[in-house]
């Protein structure tokens, strides 16, 4: 982050440009500086309390942890870029490199492999690209509709993910990571269904569904689809599994929650409790932003670094630079 001084200093001279081009003097204006904020994925514990910084600022999408707990893969830039952050300190790996807006990342249940999204509009695909920087990105679904979010478990045997068609909009579609051109449907229907978090052995899917007029938090059977169990109440969104499958974590507008849950032959809630605010992360409608820790022991996260505050600044006034001790 650039020191006070330095972005004073930016400030008085951008001032004097933009003072030549609005000639009349008393003129005010708001500007804002967008290269001096961005977002980090950071470590919190059970109550939100942040413990460390995995990336440094920057333009940061999506995120997934590895299998194994020992790497971060991040979607970066704008553009977006995939890089693999290692947590020991290592340098980051750069997994593809602009030549398609490759985003949404979610690892392969081996951990050899990311899954993602390339394209926009009406038919982005599903691809798959080396976890260790060697080779080039693989098309896995390549169909005249638009593919959105992959998702994996650890040592799991599927990627879910969600589909934009044109007749049921957003459904819930899975392929095996072994044979990929074995496609299911799980859920498909009229509602918009997507965000799909399969359990930690792969027997149930959380998903946020609008069925009822307003987006909430439903469970099913994987991979088969039935039943239907509502987890949330007033809206929710961003549905993550813990490590043992005996909690589902989610967000509603203000707030991240806890769902105890019975994952029995019939799935249960128990109660729900509340985590800690939103206030200082990023957040999606469609696809968690926050992920389990492998140990279980907290989450990662992207926080946001809001903008700072606008500045008026007013043309044709005189300006009294102060030279830096």
């Amino acid at each position: 982050m650039p020191s006070a001084k330095r972005v004073s200093l930016f400030v008085a001279v951008l001032s004097l440009m933009v003072a030549s081009w609005y000639p009349a003097a008393g003129q005010t204006k708001l500007l804002r500086f967008p290269d001096i904020h961005g977002d980090q994925v950071v470590f919190v514990d059970g109550d939100g309390g942040e413990k460390g910084a995995v990336t440094d600022l920057d333009a940061v999408g999506l995120i997934d942890i590895s299998p194994e707990g020992d790497r971060v893969v991040v979607s970066r830039g704008v553009p977006p870029d995939l890089w693999v952050h290692h947590l020991s300190g290592e340098a980051p790996i750069r997994l593809t490199f602009g030549d398609g807006e490759y985003d949404q990342p979610a690892w392969s249940g081996d951990g050899s492999h990311v899954y993602m999204t390339s394209g926009n509009g009406p038919a982005s695909d599903l691809y798959r690209v080396r976890a260790d920087g060697l080779g080039s990105p693989e098309v896995i679904r390549d169909e005249d509709v638009a593919v959105f979010y992959p998702s994996t478990t650890p040592g799991g045997e599927w990627v879910t993910f969600y589909e934009l068609r044109p007749e049921t909009q957003r459904d819930i579609l899975a392929l095996r990571q072994d044979s990929p051109s074995e496609v299911v449907e799980v859920v498909a229907t009229p509602a918009n269904e997507r965000g799909p978090q399969l359990s930690p052995d792969e027997r149930f899917m959380a998903y946020v569904s609008d069925v009822t007029g307003i987006d909430e938090v439903y469970v099913t059977r994987f991979p088969s689809g039935e039943g239907r169990w509502q987890v949330s109440s007033g809206g929710g969104w961003e549905a993550i599994w813990s490590v043992d499958g005996n909690r589902l974590f989610y967000r509603t507008a203000t707030e991240y929650r806890e769902a105890v849950v019975d994952p029995g032959e019939g799935f249960r809630v128990i109660r729900t409790q509340p985590l800690f605010s939103t206030d200082r992360f990023a957040i999606n409608n469609h696809v968690p932003l926050w992920k389990v820790a492998p140990g279980g022991d907290g989450f990662y996260m992207v926080k946001t670094n809001p903008m700072p505050p606008e500045l008026e600044i007013v043309l044709n006034a005189a300006i009294e630079l102060t030279p830096e001790r």
